[in-house]
């Protein structure tokens, strides 16, 4: 097939037809480009595919960690909400007087923390990826501000909790304790003198404001995840 294209060219400038080579060979330039173009065209698209399909594979990799995730914060918050509850009940209510049994539990409510292990795979691979491999420009951004703000303050918040739990509480409480099953049971020696101590019901208020304030960035996170999930259900239920 070349050789016959180069006969006729050849054939061409022989016989003088000098413009209608001019064309022949403009046209042989033109099939070169296209050929080109095309042979870039669907190496971008073998290369979007790819991209698409490793989109795919971490999108459900992320839907899956937020999902491990939105189980430990719920519970975190459902365990700050049973703490604020029961030092209002002991402390301000002073409900042990009436409910003496139920003291050791509330204080097991109370004298105890949370720690989530948040799952991050996902997310640290696409950033080993490139962010911009997500398509959706808005998803990557709430994906971003999840992970670099929402869960850094989730675990700020409960870190704070933790360490009031070591240096604070558990000092305190050392010589008052007769039994103490983590978040379960506080049983105290004297529960009348250790609840209406003055100094220890200013102390738990304080520890109350704490514990309050982790509520806000628990309730936040679980708010993005939920809206996280319905938007990365939404990416691959579309292909």
């Amino acid at each position: 097939m070349f050789r016959f294209l180069r006969s006729f060219r050849s054939a061409l400038m022989i016989n003088g037809k000098f413009r209608n080579y001019l064309f022949y060979a403009l046209g042989e330039i033109l099939l070169v480009v296209i050929g080109i173009l095309l042979a870039l065209q669907i190496d971008n698209w073998n290369e979007d595919r790819k991209d698409r399909r490793v989109e795919r594979e971490i999108l459900e990799t992320l839907y899956t960690n937020l999902e491990q995730d939105s189980l430990g914060i719920a519970e975190a918050l459902s365990s700050n909400e049973k703490a604020i509850h029961s030092i209002d009940r002991l402390f301000k209510d002073q409900a042990f007087r009436q409910y003496p049994d139920s003291t050791g539990p509330w204080l097991g409510s109370i004298i105890c923390f949370d720690r989530i292990q948040p799952r991050t795979s996902g997310f640290e691979v696409l950033k080993s990826k490139g962010l911009e491999l997500v398509s959706d420009e808005r998803l990557r951004l709430d994906l971003t501000a999840y992970y670099d703000e929402t869960l850094t303050l989730i675990l700020q918040s409960l870190g704070d909790i933790e360490e009031s739990f070591k240096t604070e509480l558990i000092p305190d409480i050392r010589q008052e304790v007769t039994g103490f099953k983590f978040k379960e049971n506080v049983s105290l020696k004297d529960p009348e003198a250790y609840l209406t101590d003055v100094s220890r019901i200013a102390y738990y208020q304080m520890y109350r404001a704490n514990r309050t304030g982790t509520l806000e960035p628990l309730k936040k996170g679980l708010g993005e995840i939920t809206a996280l999930r319905r938007r990365i259900r939404g990416e691959l239920d579309a292909e």
